[in-house]
């Protein structure tokens, strides 16, 4: 993928994980203690705004929600998959003997899972763009992209 690609990914990713106002109007905005909205990694620009600026349809927003809702309930799985996965490698490696063929089983499975969830996000990302989003959203979101994406320098400083 080109990089403006893996940063529309990224952001897209970003978007799946925060939680979303309902095609009725209802705000489902993730918020802190606080009561101020959830914000992004990038530039912190609250989610909700991201979405707010993309001006998605009601059908729009119930597809996310939807597409939401099956990733976050993945994600989980997986995750509750790779605590238990670690928990056995680390039993293992406590005994006084480990064996390394079982270590080496073990490790090769956590890799899987998080192979999977990297799948997971892609495939999640590429419904949003290919199912959901108008290319005219698209371009927006690369418009927010590169108003709040970190610069370069500070992500990969020249030491």
């Amino acid at each position: 993928m080109k990089k403006t690609q893996w940063a529309l990914a990224f952001i897209l990713g970003s978007a799946l994980c925060a939680p979303v106002g309902a095609a009725s109007g209802n705000s489902l905005a993730a918020q802190d203690p606080k009561g101020k909205p959830a914000e992004t990694e990038l530039g912190q620009l609250p989610r909700i705004q991201i979405l707010k600026k993309l001006q998605l349809t009601p059908k729009q927003m119930d597809r996310l929600y939807t597409l939401r809702a099956h990733y976050r309930k993945t994600e989980a799985e997986l995750k509750g998959k790779l605590q238990v996965k670690q928990v056995e490698l680390e039993n293992e490696l406590e005994k006084s003997s480990p064996d390394s063929l079982k270590i080496d089983q073990i490790t090769g499975e956590i890799g899987q899972l998080y192979g999977q969830r990297i799948a997971l996000k892609a495939k999640s990302n590429i419904e949003l763009e290919d199912k959901i989003l108008t290319p005219d959203q698209e371009e927006k979101l690369k418009e927010i992209e590169s108003k709040v994406a970190v610069p370069e320098s500070t992500v990969n400083p020249k030491n």
